[in-house]
Parts: C-alpha cells; sequence; structure tokens
C-alpha cells in the first residue's frame, strides 16, 4: 500500500489507469490491485513462499521485480547465536528513549552487546 504521504501528490502516469469501478469486474475475488506504482521497494508487493520471495514495485512501462531466495545467502555461523541479555539495561534505555536521549540508548544498547561479545 502506497504512503499517505505520496498519496497526496498527483501522478502523471503516461497511460490512463482502469477506474476502480470496472477494475472489480476483471479482477478474481481474492486479488490484490495497486492504485499506484510503488515509488521504492519498501512500497512494493511481496509474494513468495518462504524460501523465495519477490518484491514487485507495480510500473507497466518500468516494471523491477527483484528476487531474494534463501539458498543464495552464505551462513555466517554454524549455529544461530541466541542474541545478548538486554533485560538488565531495559529500564534504563526505556527511560533514556521516554526522554529522546536516543543516542545515548543507541550507545547503551552497543555498549552492552560489545560487552557480550556480539561484534556490529
Amino acid at each position: 500500500m502506497p504512503r499517505m504521504d505520496k498519496i497526496l501528490v498527483p501522478f502523471q502516469f503516461p497511460y490512463t489507469p482502469i477506474p476502480l469501478s470496472q477494475r472489480k469486474a476483471i479482477l478474481p475475488h481474492r486479488n490484490v490491485c495497486s492504485l499506484v506504482p510503488a515509488a521504492d521497494i519498501s512500497d512494493a508487493i511481496s509474494t513468495g513462499n518462504g524460501f523465495q520471495r519477490i518484491d514487485i514495485l507495480g510500473d507497466p512501462y518500468r516494471e523491477e521485480l527483484t528476487f531474494s531466495q534463501e539458498a543464495l545467502y552464505t551462513p555466517q555461523w554454524k549455529k544461530t547465536p541466541e542474541p545478548p541479555d538486554l533485560t538488565g539495561v531495559l529500564p534504563e534505555v526505556r527511560a533514556l528513549l521516554r526522554a529522546a536521549r536516543f543516542d545515548e540508548a543507541s550507545a547503551l544498547i552497543h555498549k552492552v552487546q560489545m560487552e557480550a561479545g556480539f561484534a556490529p
């Protein structure tokens, strides 16, 4: 779904989109129909089966499909490590976030992660 800030901008298309009332006549009962093409990959329509993912931008004149497949990634560890235990600093992190001290909260989490042996 397009972000709201993008919906408010008038679009200039090289084609006339099919009106929504006419789309219902040609689309199946369960469907996905974009009103505008995605401006970037974060707005793309995603599909896949768990091992493969496809992101579709939806511009018929400049279509881009991004394929990602699990087998393409090289495992970094023999066994995925457990995340560091941050429970001891969460109250302090929450207090920093409530005080809008975001850089200090991030630095504190980074410090605890590094002390637990996790590289950046």
